[in-house]
């Protein structure tokens, strides 16, 4: 008997993987389980274009607003969550579907990739986020790139967790991050998993990004931020290096005007879907479906009928 079949809706933000996966549930009788890292933060649904309670209600997501957001949360956290979930759907003879946006997430829970462990050394890591604060997180970027340039194309100078985890790693193992990635091993896969990629014209992805962040700020994104600051939160926190975040938490604190905020935004946001599709497209087995003229139903179809097949 072979292993348990399960989906895997990809593609780059703002591509309108939800509103697919919505079409979809009543077609696979679906459960969703989410792969991106900020959804599952509690307190982040405008800013992450988590799935809204609307939308929630048409078929279960799983993994979406569950985590506090001063926790950090790792990628094999993800997997044996994701994994568990996955056997309860089947369990419940539905269908589990990944819903993803996190490249890593993806990667490690579909092929079984998993990374050499480097243990934390909280004295290395405090020292660079002081520096971080004092400096600025590019600045770091700049010398992880002298010491590690792989690792630094994949990563944002904004990304300040991130780029201090590269460095820390570095100084603790004498080895950059990206050789451990090559060195990294492999865990036994319990799923087939059938991967299938939404994709669109370039510059008509980027112009529902723009749309897509002027509809959040619309929805209430700036008083979702001002919430999360007065709850007791510094900005400091995991949860803030989502896309948009701190730039907003600037805004609320009067250290930088809403204008310049969301130009920036909408330009990170841009920059971050053209590196998904770059991981995406250095995965293999993905079945891509160009739906820059199809509706999310007939979108949600051709899905069903790949699936099926």
């Amino acid at each position: 008997m072979g292993r348990p079949r399960v989906l895997c809706l990809l593609g780059p933000t703002a591509v309108g993987k939800t509103a697919v996966a919505v079409a979809l549930a009543p077609l696979l009788s679906a459960e969703y389980i989410c792969a991106d890292s900020r959804q599952i933060y509690r307190g982040l649904a405008v800013g992450s274009a988590a799935p809204t309670p609307a939308e929630q209600a048409l078929a279960p997501h799983h993994l979406v607003g569950f985590l506090d957001p001063r926790a950090a949360y790792s990628v094999a956290e993800f997997v044996h969550a994701a994994e568990s979930t996955a056997w309860d759907i089947l369990r419940r003879g539905r269908t589990p579907v990944v819903v993803a946006g996190t490249g890593l997430y993806v990667k490690a829970l579909v092929t079984g990739w998993s990374l050499t462990s480097v243990p934390a050394n909280d004295v290395v890591r405090a020292r660079l986020e002081a520096e971080a604060a004092e400096h600025g997180g590019p600045t770091l970027h700049q010398r992880l790139a002298q010491v590690d340039p792989d690792t630094a194309a994949r990563i944002a100078p904004a990304d300040t967790k991130r780029v201090v985890r590269a460095l820390e790693v570095f100084e603790v193992s004498g080895m950059p991050l990206s050789e451990h990635h090559r060195q990294s091993g492999t865990r036994p896969v319990p799923f087939d998993y059938r991967l299938v990629g939404l994709r669109r014209d370039r510059a008509a992805l980027y112009a529902r990004v723009e749309q897509r962040v002027d509809q959040m700020l619309a929805e209430g994104w700036l008083d979702e931020v001002r919430a999360l600051l007065a709850s007791g939160l510094t900005g400091g926190e995991p949860a803030f290096e989502g896309l948009g975040y701190r730039a907003l938490a600037a805004v609320v604190r009067g250290e930088a005007d809403l204008e310049s905020a969301t130009a920036g935004i909408k330009q990170d946001t841009r920059r971050f879907a053209k590196r998904q599709m770059t991981w995406y497209r250095a995965m293999p087995g993905i079945e891509w479906l160009d739906v820059d003229h199809l509706t999310p139903d007939a979108t949600a179809a051709r899905v069903a009928e790949s699936w099926a097949g």
